[in-house]
């Protein structure tokens, strides 16, 4: 289903249509315009073909040179069989996405049909594919586009006048559908697509490419420019609104700032912080959205020296620096840049999926962030690894489906809670989106009063138990079974419908064959549940650490205490109304106390006693 965002045109400030006159004629104190975030290709023609941005570079065909531009210096085109051409690469396909091409034009002449810029297929036998901005026989301009499958659809201004030897600024945007021309800043066209633009074709300045040069092309006019094309930019995935746009236009010959440094967000949203390599001595308010653009926390911070980094020069946000509380940052969240140079960033967060193999020392998931066209540059970092290791790079498309894979099969043997990084660089490099992946440590929790264990996060399927009369190596083994774990890793054994009795010493051996626990069976009791003196009581190991629960987590009424088992008598006793936590008959079904091992396992008491009645 097509959706479609209406453009308040009428909110918008009314900018003339008046050309630009020639470098010459401008004020030399025009400053330069911040570059706008979201910049996929910029080719300034300042005697280079150089892409600014993803190193794309061009190619100059027939007798294409360097000139005199309005900014710097441009691409010179004759009319005559010159144009430039940038190879074909999926980053520069827009798909269904939201994208702004945007270029300053000098015409030699009018006459006839002229190609500003393309990544067009053309057809006559055949649906088109790509998209086209052109200057038309009477001088309105168009942009066309197809997908394959459908006729093209033609966004078309009206005549307009169009003089030789003056600059104009032409951009073209789609966003949320809506697709706008614009000349010098002012709207001149409007319609509504969501067609799927991608196309195989390279992408083209001053030329209709034919089937010589474009695979797939039926079309032989080749419709060469005659004039200057300067300052081509291309922005996937995104749209520059009108006041970017007219931004770009009111710096004329200062053009957008290329000597001041973009800046690249970083985004861990498994750790929730946020960091940049900058200059030092800048100030930067960070703020982050949900996906809806409702602000869940702001930071300021200030860019410097980095002892951590070797020195280099940047910031990274702490909990204490976000206002109102450290945000949970979560996948399509959005998260903005603000220097106070006028720098500005934004980025929005894809989900990062993921699961560790402790068996294959290994990671699997995928990537969705479906506005970006092209794929991505995956990084696996160790960063739960005891010893330097090295990360390991995949590249897949950021479709949902695409699955990337990272090994360090005989060089990390990864362990229960250690962490993987998982990142992607955005195809224009400028961006880094990364989650946090911890390795599974299952949990075993046993009962010797009620002979009964139950497990946690184990790999779901078939479970492997076996208990031994003690952890003594060549112990008699007692039991031995098989239970197959759901979804969450998890299993109920009740001894007492096996024969079993559990006993303390006794040694529980639970595999799912990547993960091996065990825990050495101990007692813990609970004799006392008191909701008038606000107590709970019982025994446990001589001087062994209790933590006593009551309550029900869900409704966020649950107390929690730690005490300590008495060194001789092994008695302990948590008094929650030290904490100001009232307890309430309600609760007995849901309190427990346990002890815990270095690897998370645990020794549970009993149920509460049940309520004496006089």
């Amino acid at each position: 289903m097509r959706k479609f965002v209406s453009i308040p045109l009428l909110l918008l400030i009314v900018l003339s249509i008046t050309a630009v006159k020639p470098a010459s004629a401008l004020h030399a104190a025009k400053k330069c315009y911040p570059p706008p975030d979201g910049l996929t290709g910029w080719w300034p023609g300042d005697g280079s073909p150089a892409d600014l941005i993803g190193g794309r570079d061009a190619v100059l065909h027939g007798d294409a040179r360097f000139g005199p531009g309005l900014v710097d210096q441009a691409f010179v085109l004759d009319g005559d069989g010159d144009f430039v051409e940038v190879p074909h690469d999926p980053a520069l396909n827009p798909g269904t996405g939201d994208f702004t091409v945007a270029l300053w034009v000098r015409f030699n002449d009018t006459a006839g049909e002229q190609v500003l810029v393309e990544k067009w297929i053309q057809r006559f036998t055949g649906y088109s594919e790509g998209w086209t901005l052109t200057k038309l026989e009477d001088n309105s301009i168009r942009l066309a586009m197809s997908d394959g499958d459908g006729p093209d659809i033609n966004v078309d201004s009206r005549p307009l006048k169009i003089k030789p030897g003056d600059w104009y600024h032409f951009a073209a945007t789609r966003q949320d559908g809506n697709v706008t021309i614009y000349m010098n800043g002012r709207p001149i066209a409007t319609d509504l697509s969501d067609l799927n633009l991608d196309s195989d074709a390279s992408l083209k300045f001053g030329h209709r490419g034919n089937p010589l040069d474009t695979p797939g092309s039926e079309d032989e006019r080749e419709f060469f420019l005659n004039g200057q094309i300067d300052e081509v930019q291309f922005f996937n995935g995104s749209a520059l609104s009108r006041r970017q746009i007219q931004g770009i236009v009111h710096a004329k010959g200062a053009g957008i700032c290329k000597d001041v440094p973009r800046i690249g967000l970083r985004v861990n949203y498994g750790h929730d912080w946020v960091e940049s390599f900058y200059e030092a001595g800048h100030s930067v308010r960070i703020i982050v959205t949900d996906s809806e653009g409702h602000v869940k926390a702001t930071a300021r911070v200030v860019t410097e020296p980095r002892d951590d980094w070797g020195g280099d020069t940047g910031f990274q946000t702490r909990p204490e620096d976000w206002k109102p509380a450290p945000p949970d940052i979560q996948p399509y969240d959005w998260v903005y840049a603000q220097v106070d140079n006028g720098i500005r960033a934004q980025v929005q967060l894809g989900d990062i999926g993921g699961a560790i193999d402790l068996a294959a020392d290994s990671i699997q998931g995928s990537i969705a962030a479906p506005w970006l066209a092209g794929e991505v540059l995956v990084e696996c970092h160790p960063w739960g690894s005891p010893q330097p290791v090295d990360l390991i790079n995949d590249t897949i498309l950021p479709d949902g489906s695409d699955i990337y894979g990272c090994s360090w099969a005989g060089v990390w043997d990864i362990q229960p809670d250690q962490d993987v990084g998982v990142g992607y660089w955005e195809p224009d490099g400028g961006h880094w989106v990364a989650n946090a992946f911890f390795a599974p440590n299952p949990i075993i929790i046993a009962s010797i009063e009620g002979d009964w264990f139950w497990t946690s996060q184990f790999k779901p399927g078939p479970l492997d138990i076996a208990i031994y009369e003690s952890a003594t190596a060549g112990a008699p083994l007692l039991w031995q079974g098989s239970r197959v774990a759901d979804e969450s890793g998890f299993i109920h054994v009740f001894f007492e419908d096996h024969g079993q009795d559990l006993l303390p010493g006794h040694y529980v051996v639970v595999s799912d064959g990547a993960v091996t626990k065990s825990l050495v069976l101990e007692t813990i009791t609970m004799e006392v549940f008191d909701t008038k003196r606000e107590i709970m009581a019982g025994t446990a190991p001589a001087g062994r650490e209790v933590v006593v629960v009551t309550g029900m987590a869900e409704a966020e009424t649950q107390g929690v205490i730690f005490v300590t088992a008495d060194p001789v008598s092994g008695a302990w006793l948590a008094d929650f109304k030290s904490i100001g936590f009232n307890i309430r008959e309600p609760m007995r079904c849901c309190s427990f106390a346990q002890i815990l091992d270095e690897d998370g396992d645990a020794n549970e008491a009993g149920a509460p006693p049940a309520p004496q009645h006089k």
